[in-house]
């Protein structure tokens, strides 16, 4: 299979990227350049289902709230949430540190 010819499913799985991408209100220029460090252009070219949307991505883009279960399958689950992602990738959440930081501050205000 060349990189301009892909299966449907990749288009729909490029097709659905993009929609989340939407979703979340990015737009194509902040989530290439500062968040996957990629050009617009093969950002575009993900999107249309010609480029492969990689592993990395894919975990950046489940941080920033899109469903990547959604974007894999095309179910809403919540397979697609942050917390399901970062299980099967084998990582903490930044969310998660941050709001047990939160967590002890509150406790330790309490406690003063």
């Amino acid at each position: 299979m060349t990189k301009t010819h892909r299966s449907w499913q990749e288009k729909k799985r490029a097709e659905r990227f993009r929609e989340e991408r939407e979703r979340i209100g990015f737009s194509s220029r902040a989530l290439s350049e500062i968040f996957f460090g990629i050009s617009p252009s093969y950002l575009s070219k993900i999107e249309r289902g010609e480029a492969p949307i990689t592993r990395d991505h894919l975990e950046i883009a489940a941080r920033l709230g899109i469903d990547v279960a959604y974007v894999m399958n095309g179910r809403r689950s919540s397979e697609g949430t942050l917390a399901w992602i970062e299980q099967q990738i084998g990582f903490a959440t930044i969310g998660a540190r941050i709001s047990s930081e939160m967590g002890r501050s509150d406790c330790e205000a309490r406690h003063a």
